[in-house]
């Protein structure tokens, strides 16, 4: 290759750099594949080439196409050589990376963790785990989120996303690694009020992991820098109150919730620490001034972020003394306004279904346990839903779909809901009449029960086992299903002496039959 070629092919790699930098994808795309079609023969063209993809991922409005059939071919290519481990460690960074930008949000997880599996260093790693921690947000997964974050904050090279791994790592309770991020927000700042927020939060963080002395020098160190009068200082005294609260030290606290309710209640806070008040009076049992406390302050703070949690609170309260109607209104301001919930809406959902069902509404406790499933996909309590929404579907008459719901479930819930799953099925064909098909099912629960839970489902399943067969007229095959509660072992007492007098009620009903 001539000097000038030398000196061109050098130029426009250079000045392709200069723009890849800067990722001005207008400017440098241009330039890289012009070096792969004029200078394929150089080594210039194999760089162009590996971040032709990259420039088309960071451009605008693509749909990405050629970034993922170039990082496609890349990896059959890999797969098919002789070689081992010839794939190029960037090929599936840029791969998910580009699946990311296009929206589909599971094979990007899926190449980002196959990146992950063998490189968990450098700046890639660093964006890879920052990238599934976005992707996990959006899942709703705060915690596997912060977990992400976490890792892409200890190998670094992700700055730009250090104000989220603090914020997530915060509201996930990670409160000591959050600490440590604002800590190195606060000291690379060059804004003075970015500087006051990050070192408010350093403080916010250390009275959440209950260090108040460390916290108490942190706050005169803040306030010999910005001064008494700060507007920090009705959260940090709040945070006070918590710290006190949490240890059920009431006194105390309730003397810093009431100072945040009186000395700043123009603030956020001043309704919060009024909410902390009446909650002191609920949790010492004094539950008529909570109730009164609650609603004055319903009144005089209509607008405040603290009405789901209070609306909340009078909820349960009317919950636990059985006044299910009036719960219920109080969970459905909740639910009526679910951007302004916040975390309370699962909780106002939960205590809803629970509500309705007590007072027999069962197409509404169904429906609102749809809603909650279709909003947290991803909750803990998915299969209970699950399952509720089959006993309802028994309970308003849905024999069938009951059925199909909880055959469904057998596979998803695993072997040790199965003896409740069997005998949900078992219970809606008794109550759909029939009885032949709901014994099979009730006589599978002893054999598939691998601990005894609250509910002794072998006891339960042989008593309506014995229920069918009466229904069917059966009477000594419903005494044998009773015997069976009193002879097999680990069953209660109680359940035993219940099964005799079923024995007692059947051998008399059968006597006066033939008489």
């Amino acid at each position: 290759m001539s000097e000038l070629h030398v000196a061109t092919v050098q130029a426009l790699w250079h000045l392709s750099d200069l723009h890849w930098r800067r990722k001005d994808a207008a400017a440098c795309l241009p330039l890289l594949k012009r070096i792969t079609q004029d200078f394929f023969y150089t080594s210039f063209a194999d760089r162009a080439s590996m971040l032709i993809p990259e420039m088309d991922i960071a451009g605008k409005g693509g749909d990405f196409s050629e970034a993922i059939a170039h990082y496609t071919d890349r990896l059959r290519e890999a797969d098919s050589s002789v070689l081992p481990d010839s794939t190029d460690d960037g090929v599936l960074f840029y791969l998910a990376s580009a699946y990311d930008k296009k929206g589909d949000r599971q094979k990007a997880a899926k190449y980002y963790s196959q990146y992950l599996h063998t490189n968990r260093t450098g700046d890639l790693a660093g964006r890879a785990f920052y990238a599934l921690g976005i992707l996990a947000r959006l899942q709703g997964r705060a915690q596997a989120a912060s977990s992400y974050f976490k890792e892409a904050a200890a190998i670094g090279g992700a700055a730009s996303a250090s104000r989220d791994i603090a914020d997530l790592l915060y509201q996930t309770e990670q409160y000591s690694e959050a600490a440590k991020q604002y800590a190195q927000l606060a000291q690379s700042s060059d804004s003075a009020g970015a500087k006051q927020l990050y070192q408010s939060k350093v403080i916010l963080a250390t009275l959440r992991m209950n260090d108040v002395p460390e916290a108490s020098k942190l706050i005169e160190a803040f306030e010999k820098s910005y001064g008494k009068d700060h507007p920090n200082r009705a959260e940090f005294e709040y945070e006070r109150g918590l710290y006190y609260y949490r240890k059920e030290d009431y006194a105390t606290a309730r003397k810093f919730f009431k100072k945040v309710g009186d000395d700043y209640e123009d603030t956020r806070f001043g309704p919060w620490g009024r909410y902390y008040v009446a909650k002191i009076l609920e949790v010492t049992n004094k539950l008529d001034e909570a109730a009164k406390s609650y609603e004055n302050i319903l009144t005089k703070y209509p607008a405040s972020d603290v009405t789901p949690r209070i609306l909340l609170s009078l909820g349960n309260m009317h919950f636990n003394a059985e006044r299910f109607e009036d719960a219920i209104r109080y969970y459905q301001r909740i639910t009526a306004s679910p951007e302004k919930a916040g975390d309370i809406l699962p909780y106002a959902l939960n205590n809803l279904i629970e509500a309705y069902e007590s007072t027999k509404l069962y197409d509404a406790s169904l429906k609102t346990a749809r809603d909650f499933i279709e909003r947290y996909p991803n909750d803990e309590s998915l299969i209970d839903k699950k399952i509720k929404i089959g006993t309802l579907s028994t309970k308003l008459g849905y024999y069938d779909q009951a059925i199909l719901q909880f055959q469904n479930l057998i596979g998803e819930a695993g072997s040790l809901l199965e003896a409740e799953l069997r005998y949900n099925i078992g219970e809606a064909y008794y109550y759909k009449g029939d009885y032949q098909q709901a014994i099979l099912e009730f006589l599978k629960v002893p054999y598939l029960v691998s601990k005894q839970g609250k509910v002794n489902w072998t006891a339960t399943s042989f008593y309506m086992a014995g229920q069918s067969y009466e229904k069917m007229s059966k009477y000594t095959e419903a005494i044998g299903m009773y015997h069976q509660v009193i002879e097999r072992p680990g069953i209660d007492a109680t359940f035993k002496a219940a099964a005799k007098k079923e024995i007692d009620r059947v051998k008399l009903m059968v006597k006066k039959n033939s008489e």
